[in-house]
């Protein structure tokens, strides 16, 4: 855990000088992810990539200003607790068609298609094409 720690720590930094996102891939380290990010204080948004934890985990989560970027996998109470400001949607995880996923969280958060597609168009935008 010390190394992965010691590498997560030179990406962060790398991913702020570079001024891009960083994706993260969080398994089990919660509130040691947590705790760098408050020393950290970075100036890029983190983004959880294949975010499949509860709504609680993802509250806290989008408390400490991560993005949470869900794909064919996830649960569903969750991805309606996050807001669409803070929303991806993916596909790297399975070979499900990422229109199929766009179909299933927009009927999970009961809201138009074309609404979920514009929301995460922006996210897109504002965070990756600043």
């Amino acid at each position: 855990m010390a190394l992965q720690e010691t590498v997560f720590i030179r990406q962060a930094k790398m991913a702020d000088a570079a001024d891009k996102p960083l994706i993260v891939h969080l398994v089990k380290a919660t509130d040691a992810l947590l705790r760098l990010k408050k020393e950290l204080k970075p100036r890029v948004p983190w983004i959880i990539h294949g975010f499949r934890g509860k709504a609680q985990l993802a509250e806290e989560l989008l408390r400490h200003g991560f993005y949470l970027s869900f794909g064919a996998k996830f649960q569903a109470e969750a991805v309606r607790t996050v807001p669409l400001t803070r929303l991806f949607i993916e596909t790297d995880e399975s070979p499900v068609p990422v229109a199929e996923i766009y179909e299933k969280v927009a009927s999970m958060r009961q809201i138009p298609l074309a609404d979920l597609c514009e929301a995460v168009h922006i996210n897109v935008q504002s965070v990756f094409f600043h």
